[in-house]
């Protein structure tokens, strides 16, 4: 959540949500019919269902779906995405987060703050959109990885004064396909047409590494073909590949091994945490120190495609 306004608020990728869809939302919840949440909030009933209707179109998913009985009959419940969501928007409006984290997703970071006690907001945006969070305080913490080392592109940046980073670990980085095929099988592959791409979100880490690679074998971006959708995950480029909407695309081989998909290394890099110097959370401190820990060391020594520094 980047913006709020009194009868607006701007959530991620620039949604706009009014204001009176999270009233809507709630009151389906507690009263079970969005005929009877609509009368509540005031609003007619076409214009109840078409706000939700837009609003998961944007999301990617359902908030709402039928059931039976419910308060002046015409059933509806939040479904399990749908309370998540009203879940974190309300955490969001009354500052009930203790932590957020935005920047690279991670399987091993997902794994290492299940062990906070803390309520966690992530937000998988990529390495140079979650450093643009955490300058503009939007954030508390951000995962990044950045081709030519994280120190050093935060110092060419010139923000070590402003930046803080915290030690993590290093993972294995390439390219995904479903079926057995060589380098040169895949670089042909793309440049011909042939194979359909997974791309993920600009300003991603691992977008950048695409990018690289293709431009350091000579292959215009723009004559390839690419999923019409991007990725926010690794587990995403891996969905797109097993469901055979995409033939290939970059993730970390952790997920790729999970899956039983063929994996080529392309690098293998570091995976930091930065926040803004002066920001004290002592929450922050905990997380500093849980990545130190041997438990936590011991969770990346045995994920296949980790390692410790």
């Amino acid at each position: 959540m980047i913006i709020k306004s009194r009868n607006e608020l701007i959530i991620d990728n620039g949604i706009k949500l009014d204001s009176r869809v999270i009233e809507l939302l709630k009151q389906v919840k507690e009263l079970g019919s969005l005929n009877a949440a609509a009368q509540r909030v005031n609003v007619p009933y076409a214009s109840a269902w078409e706000w939700i209707h837009r609003l998961e179109v944007q999301l990617g998913y359902r908030l709402i779906e039928k059931k039976r009985g419910g308060i002046n009959g015409g059933g509806t419940k939040l479904t399990n995405k749908g309370e998540e969501f009203l879940d974190w928007v309300e955490s969001i409006i009354n500052n009930r987060i203790d932590l957020a984290i935005a920047g690279s997703n991670d399987e091993a970071l997902d794994l290492i703050i299940k062990g906070i006690s803390a309520r966690i907001r992530n937000e998988w945006i990529g390495s140079l959109n979650g450093l643009s969070k955490v300058l503009m305080m939007e954030t508390d913490v951000a995962g990044i990885h950045f081709l030519g080392g994280n120190e050093e592109v935060i110092d060419e940046m010139g923000l070590s004064r402003d930046i803080k980073l915290i030690r993590g670990y290093r993972r294995s980085i390439g390219l995904v396909t479903r079926t057995e095929l060589t380098m040169k099988e895949i670089i042909e592959g793309i440049r011909e047409g042939r194979l359909r791409i997974k791309n993920r979100n600009l300003g991603s880490g691992t977008r950048i590494l695409m990018d690289r690679f293709m431009q350091d074998n000579g292959i215009d971006p723009t004559n390839t073909m690419v999923s019409p959708s991007v990725a926010y995950t690794h587990a995403e480029v891996i969905e797109s590949i097993l469901s055979g909407e995409a033939d290939v695309g970059a993730a970390i081989e952790y997920v790729a091994v999970k899956s039983g998909l063929r994996f080529i290394r392309l690098a293998v890099e570091s995976f930091d945490l930065i926040y803004l110097r002066g920001n004290n959370k002592p929450i922050i401190r905990k997380l500093e120190s849980l990545l130190e820990s041997n438990n936590v060391k011991s969770i990346i020594s045995n994920m296949p495609g980790y390692g410790l520094y």
